[in-house]
């Protein structure tokens, strides 16, 4: 049966859909830490936010279409178990195709509070995965994977409910971690 080898390949799509969204992130980052150092690069950032936003599209499309052809292969292995029953004989009750257990990752963690804070103020994110990639959002919204990749803390500067979530090549993304600051 091809079911091993479609897990496999499965496993290889999901980690390399996190690698390009990891990939996406860097280029982005890079575009902005030339821009701080050269004004006049913003066709590079704008090229980087749409290469950022293209393969986080694709990363998302890799890993619809690794869910949907996992859950086809383990149809395909319970018809062809079912069948196999049948042959020699005996009876096999139906069961529902199951979801690989994969865990899910941990929330992301603020450094400040939820609270009023002075203009200024400045707030990390962390995971307690090193290797995971925080995405978030300042306008209250649930972070996608179009979402800002976090590489420096958030400055406060006005009223924002600060979003997160966490990606990792070994986990489920985390739930989303939100916290609302005020700036007085």
């Amino acid at each position: 049966m091809r079911v091993g080898h479609g897990m496999r390949s499965v496993s290889c799509i999901c980690r390399g859909t996190v690698l390009a969204a990891v990939f996406s992130g860097m280029v982005l980052l890079s575009a902005t830490s030339a821009r701080s150092q050269d004004p006049g690069t913003d066709a590079a950032m704008q090229a980087a936010q749409q290469a950022n936003q293209m393969a986080a599209q694709a990363a998302q499309q890799a890993s619809q279409q690794a869910m949907q052809d996992a859950q086809q292969a383990s149809q395909q292995a319970m018809q062809a178990a079912q069948q196999a029953a049948a042959n020699a004989g005996a009876t096999m009750p139906p069961r529902p195709p199951q979801r690989p257990s994969v865990p899910q990752a941990d929330k992301p963690l603020f450094s400040l509070r939820p609270g009023k804070y002075a203009a200024g103020a400045s707030v990390t994110i962390h995971d307690d995965d090193p290797k995971a990639m925080i995405l978030y959002t300042t306008d209250g919204t649930a972070p996608t994977m179009s979402s800002k990749v976090y590489a420096a803390p958030v400055v406060l500067g006005s009223s924002v409910r600060l979003r997160a979530i966490a990606l990792s090549t070994t986990h489920r993304p985390s739930g989303v971690a939100s916290a609302k600051y005020v700036v007085r």
